[in-house]
């Protein structure tokens, strides 16, 4: 009794683990698409699209239960998401300031 109670702690981990990186999939996504959406406008189409196909790959891992997949995806997305950022202070200077 006491290693089927021990095997479904275990199992339990396993399901946490895979709701949490699932959570933090969701917030990436929301991030991306809110960036995406606010600077699209100031950064090359590629760039865009390569965040758009990397959102499109995580959306796709969620859909199994690799929790190591969508781990991967989600550092992926990330990587490509700070593309905007180094456009956005190395190579964005559109004409000058733009008071937000």
């Amino acid at each position: 009794m006491v290693k089927e109670v021990e095997l479904h702690a275990q199992r339990d981990q396993e399901i946490k683990a895979l709701v949490d990186i699932r959570n933090s999939a969701v917030t990436t996504i929301y991030n991306m698409e809110k960036s995406l959406g606010e600077y699209r406008d100031k950064i090359p189409s590629e760039v865009a699209k390569e965040i758009e196909g990397a959102v499109s790959n995580l959306i796709k891992a969620m859909a199994g239960d690799s929790a190591d997949e969508i781990k991967s995806k989600v550092d992926v997305t990330n990587k490509v998401v700070s593309k905007i950022g180094e456009h956005m202070s190395g190579g964005g200077s559109n004409g000058g300031s733009s008071g937000w």
